[in-house]
């Protein structure tokens, strides 16, 4: 059960991390901010410096020219109406993580300042959604419903790791089918793998036995099958309870390694060994 619960945790959190990269891909904080910006708090600026256009929030602090560096008052006194000649699309967003706020500003392709805090950013930034855009339907349902998409993705990877579990519990390690003797009430028996973990399996008639086998020869037998694991593998031994042999390949046998193939006498059936170390 251990092992089963940390191979599901383990593909768990490869789940995770491979989600959190594809959201990390699809919305990056430039497109995040600028999708739900409000266009409203943003006015135009111009340097008295450089002269040059950028976009930001008006305050009454203290900022910097994101071009020149120069420092200015992001301010009324500085804010610029667009005239018809200004193409927009000039214009990129840009994000700084160390003030967590958006601006816009030409591409220049060198390194400039964030007006807000002077962190220094380079303007080469690609283009990304400007305020009027949208997201595609699909990303935005990815957006909004990530945490469930990612709960729906857990709980299918719990479900899919709980069902290999049990697979893999009730896959047959080691089966003994009757092939000669008195096969009057012929069956075959199987141990499961989640069997082998009890370590000792009592084999008789008796409705108390863990391995009950219905015949009239095995009315006073018992056995004892014992399971010992060695590097990864796991051996079964069978053993009289009693001071007597079991014939094993048409020989006596005190305490008998079961191998693939041997040929057991149990009272008057003979069962064959076959194992599955798949």
């Amino acid at each position: 059960m251990k092992k089963g619960l940390i191979f599901g945790l383990l593909l768990l959190l490869i789940g995770f991390l491979f989600w959190s990269m594809v959201i990390s891909q699809l919305f990056n904080p430039v497109e995040d901010i600028a999708a739900k910006m409000d266009k409203e708090n943003f006015q135009w600026f111009t340097c008295p410096s450089c002269a040059n256009l950028f976009m930001a929030e008006a305050t009454s602090k203290k900022g910097s020219c994101p071009y020149c560096g120069f420092t200015m008052m992001l301010g009324i006194e500085h804010k610029r109406v667009l005239a018809t000649s200004v193409d927009k699309s000039q214009f990129a967003s840009f994000f700084s993580p160390a003030c967590n706020k958006l601006f816009f500003a030409y591409q220049t392709g060198e390194t400039g300042n964030c007006p807000y805090c002077g962190e220094p950013i380079l303007l080469a930034a690609p283009l990304t959604i400007s305020p009027e855009d949208t997201l595609p339907a699909a990303l935005v349902f990815v957006k909004d419903y990530g945490g469930m998409i990612l709960l729906a993705i857990a709980v299918l990877i719990a479900l899919a790791s709980a069902a290999v579990y049990l697979m893999l519990q009730n896959r047959v390690i080691l089966s003994l089918e009757p092939v000669g003797g008195a096969l009057r009430d012929k069956q075959k028996i199987e141990l499961l793998k989640r069997q082998i973990k009890k370590k000792h399996l009592s084999l008789g008639a008796s409705a108390s036995d863990d391995i009950q086998i219905n015949h009239p020869s095995l009315k006073n037998f018992k056995c004892t099958l014992s399971f010992v694991r060695v590097g990864g593998n796991t051996h079964a031994y069978l053993k009289r309870d009693v001071n007597e042999p079991i014939w094993v390949n048409d020989k006596p046998e005190y305490s008998v390694q079961l191998k693939n193939r041997d040929k057991i006498k149990l009272g008057d059936i003979v069962f064959e060994v076959h194992e599955n170390r798949n």
